[in-house]
């Protein structure tokens, strides 16, 4: 679930990039953004803490397998209306960009600022949702799956307020934030070949040619066959590094696609 609403995310900040740059659509630039997102981000920070904190009590209490220790609950039921402070606080911030409109806009700046911050809103009302539910039928990996979602949320409300920072900055092709997605990626490129090498090397070092020669044709494929046999050739580190370089490899992929969206147009037409 987790990974298939990060898509979600992602394919709508790449569409604030791709568009960003038609001047039909920024007349007067992009309006100031509201200051309640800074207020809000540390309300989400501080949810995200309240429910570990939670989660921990609960799972360290080894005699609760159902229900919750007063503490974990108490944290819970604090993390509950952090959420809901953090949509009060959402609306605030609906509210002030709407003030900060002037008459007739045709901003797409605010209209990515609605998209992504009203689509992130629908997921916190379905966490608070989800999070009623385990308050009402508590248990210990209940609460954890819960605290997951909030991290998660948490993460994707970082990406989301840095993207509407990025979009503010000059990304022209040789720009500062154009020199350092491409670094960034270039970077992450070298890494994730490492990884790919290593994993050819150890499939040759254990007479495992076939292997090898399949993973040297097809890269993902040698990721495949590690990770599937993680537990018997001992890789099972390396694979959690390799993956966790190759996500943020995809992540950097898709950024830089989107900085220079302009430019790879410009090349197109």
């Amino acid at each position: 679930m987790i990974a298939s609403l990060a898509v979600l995310f992602l394919t709508s900040i790449v569409a604030a990039w791709w568009l960003d740059d038609d001047p039909r659509f920024w007349p007067d630039g992009p309006p100031p953004l509201p200051f309640g997102i800074w207020p809000a981000t540390a309300l989400l920070g501080l949810l995200s803490w309240t429910i570990e904190r939670a989660a921990r009590v609960a799972a360290t209490d080894r005699a609760v397998k159902y229900g919750m220790p007063p503490a974990a609950a108490g944290a819970a039921r604090g993390a509950f209306v952090l959420a809901i402070g953090f949509l009060v606080l959402q609306g605030w911030n609906w509210a002030g960009m709407l003030a900060e409109l002037p008459a007739n806009s045709r901003s797409l700046y605010a209209f990515h600022f609605y998209a992504l911050t009203v689509l992130h809103a629908l997921h916190v009302v379905g966490g608070l949702i989800w999070h009623g539910l385990a308050l009402r039928r508590p248990s210990t990996e209940r609460l954890r799956n819960v605290a997951l979602y909030w991290h998660f949320l948490g993460a994707v409300w970082l990406l989301l307020l840095a993207n509407l920072l990025l979009l503010r900055v000059d990304h022209e092709f040789g720009s500062l934030l154009s020199l350092v997605s491409l670094s960034a990626l270039g970077a992450l490129t070298l890494m994730s070949g490492s990884c790919w090498w290593r994993a050819v090397r150890l499939l040759a070092a254990r007479g495992e040619i076939g292997m090898a020669v399949l993973s040297v044709l097809f890269p993902p494929f040698a990721f495949v066959h590690v990770w599937a046999r993680a537990e018997e050739l001992g890789t099972e580190r390396f694979v959690a590094r390799w993956g966790a370089i190759h996500v943020s490899w995809m992540v950097a992929l898709i950024f830089a696609g989107a900085v220079h969206a302009a430019w790879m147009r410009s090349l197109a037409s």
